[in-house]
C-alpha cells in the first residue's frame, strides 16, 4: 500500500500529469486505474501465498478455514490502505506522515479486535459486517478524494464526494437501525471517521469560479439551489453539509441509546453528538479571518489542536462534576462541551441545566458569527447562479445580449 504515497506526487513533481489528463480520461478513471495497477500486485502475492495455506493444513494441522478467511481480511485491509494512500499523494511529507499515524491506531484497534474475536471473524458475528462495510466506505471515500485533487476547474468533484458522504452516512445508519445485536453501537462509531473527514475537507476548500459547476443546480429550479446550499464546492455550503452529517449522527447515536434501554442516556449522548459536529465545524467562524493563509487545511487542524488544548486545560482546572463554574465554562467551546459531557455528563450530581444553556448560546453564536463570514461567498455563489442561468438561456435561445452577461463573478 505504501507504492500508493508516490502515485500522484512523482507524477506531479516530473510534470507527466498534464500529459495524463490529455488522454480525455476523468480524474475518477485516472485515480481508478492508479488504484486497480497497485492492487493487482498485491493480488500477485496474495495468489503466491496461497500454496502455502494448504502446505501448513497438510503439514502442520492448521485450521484452513481460518487461514483462507485472514489472508481475506488482510488483503481487504491492504486495498483499503492503498486508496488511503493514494488520497494522501497530493499532500507533502508531513501530511503523509500525520495521515498515516492516525491511520495506525485504528489499524493496531482493529488487528487487537480480530485477534480477540477470532470465532466472530471466521463464522459471520456481528463485528465481519461493521467492518467490512468501513473498509469498502474508506476506499470509496478515498478514490474520492484523490479524483477530486485532480480534478479541472470545470470538473465537480465536490459535490461527488458529498453525495457519496450523505449515502454512506445514511447506510451506517440505517444498518445500525436494522442490526439486531449489540453490536450495532459499531455501525454508529463508523460515523465519526467519516465525519472528521468530512469536516476537514468541506471547510477548507474555495468556493469554484466556474459557471457551468452551478449549471446542473439552477436548471431543477429551486429545489436544485436548495440542495445547492449543501452541496457547492466551497466551506459555506461545507457547514451545512457537515451540520446535516452531524444531525444523522446525532439521530443515530440516541436512538440506538433509546432502542437498547438506555433511556436516561439518549437525550443527553444525542446532545453530545451534536456537540462533536459543532466541533467540527467551529474553525469556519476562524477561519476567514485569516485570508492570506494558505494552507487552509493545516489551519483546520491547528484551530481543532487548540481548541482541543483548551479542553483539557478546562478538565484539569474543574474536575469536579458538581461544579457550576467549570460546567459554565466548558460549554464555551464545542470541544469542551463535548468532553465534559463524556466525561461528567451523565450523572445525576451533574448542573446539566446551566451547562446547557451555555453551550446553546455559544451555539448561536457561532452559527451567527459564521453566516456573517460568508457574505461575501454567499454574493458570489449567487452571481455564479445568475451566470448559469444566463448560459442556459444561451443554450436554449442564442442570443447575443445573454452571452453578453457571462462575466466572471466578482472577487471578494
Amino acid at each position: 500500500p505504501l507504492r500508493g504515497l508516490m502515485a500522484i506526487s512523482e507524477e506531479t513533481k516530473g510534470g507527466t500529469i498534464d500529459l495524463v489528463q490529455l488522454t480525455h480520461l476523468s480524474s475518477v478513471f485516472i485515480v481508478l486505474h492508479k488504484w486497480l495497477a497497485l492492487i493487482s500486485q498485491t493480488m500477485l502475492l496474495v495468489i503466491a501465498m496461497m500454496p502455502y495455506l494448504v502446505l501448513r493444513y497438510f503439514f502442520g494441522g492448521d485450521d484452513v478455514w481460518f487461514n483462507v478467511l485472514a489472508l481475506g481480511w488482510l488483503t481487504l485491509i491492504s486495498i483499503s490502505l492503498t486508496a488511503v494512500c493514494i488520497a494522501t499523494s497530493p499532500a507533502g511529507m508531513v501530511g503523509r506522515l500525520v495521515v498515516l499515524g492516525i491511520i495506525g491506531f485504528p489499524g493496531y484497534i482493529m488487528a487487537s479486535e480480530f485477534v480477540e474475536n477470532r470465532d466472530n471473524f471466521t463464522s459471520g458475528g456481528p463485528p465481519v459486517l461493521s467492518v467490512a462495510y468501513v473498509l469498502l466506505a474508506s476506499i470509496v471515500i478515498a478514490l474520492t478524494l484523490a479524483s477530486k485533487q485532480l480534478s479541472a476547474p470545470g470538473e465537480n468533484g465536490s459535490t461527488r464526494f458529498r453525495v457519496i458522504a450523505i449515502f454512506l452516512m445514511a447506510g451506517a445508519g440505517i444498518a445500525s437501525l436494522i442490526d439486531p445485536a449489540n453490536d450495532s453501537l459499531a455501525w454508529t462509531m463508523w460515523m465519526i471517521p467519516l465525519l472528521v473527514v468530512a469536516g476537514l475537507e468541506s471547510l477548507s476548500e474555495p468556493t469554484k469560479q466556474h459557471p457551468g459547476i452551478y449549471v446542473p443546480f439552477v436548471r431543477r429550479g429551486l429545489l436544485g439551489r436548495l440542495a445547492g446550499r449543501v452541496l457547492y464546492p466551497g466551506w459555506t455550503s461545507g457547514v451545512w453539509f457537515v451540520l446535516m452529517l452531524g444531525l444523522m449522527f446525532a439521530e443515530g447515536t440516541s436512538y440506538w441509546h433509546y432502542a437498547h434501554g438506555y433511556l436516561s442516556q439518549a437525550s443527553r449522548m444525542g446532545t453530545t453528538a451534536a456537540q462533536f459536529a459543532m466541533a467540527l465545524v467551529f474553525p469556519a467562524a476562524i477561519m476567514p479571518l485569516m485570508p492570506s493563509f494558505k494552507h487552509r487545511h493545516w489551519l483546520y487542524v491547528g484551530i481543532q489542536v487548540v481548541c482541543f488544548l483548551i479542553a483539557i486545560g478546562l478538565m484539569a482546572a474543574f474536575n469536579e462534576r458538581t461544579n457550576v463554574t467549570g460546567a459554565v465554562l466548558a460549554g464555551l467551546l464545542p470541544m469542551s462541551a463535548m468532553f465534559w459531557e463524556l466525561s461528567h455528563g451523565y450523572h445525576d450530581s451533574y448542573p446539566w441545566s446551566p451547562h446547557v444553556t451555555m453551550t446553546v448560546c455559544s451555539d448561536m453564536a457561532i452559527l451567527a458569527l459564521i453566516i456573517v463570514h460568508s457574505r461575501h461567498e454567499r454574493r458570489r455563489i449567487r452571481a455564479l447562479e445568475a451566470q448559469a442561468s444566463a448560459l442556459l438561456n444561451a443554450h436554449t435561445t442564442p442570443d447575443s445580449s445573454a452571452a453578453a452577461t457571462l462575466t466572471p463573478a466578482p472577487e471578494s
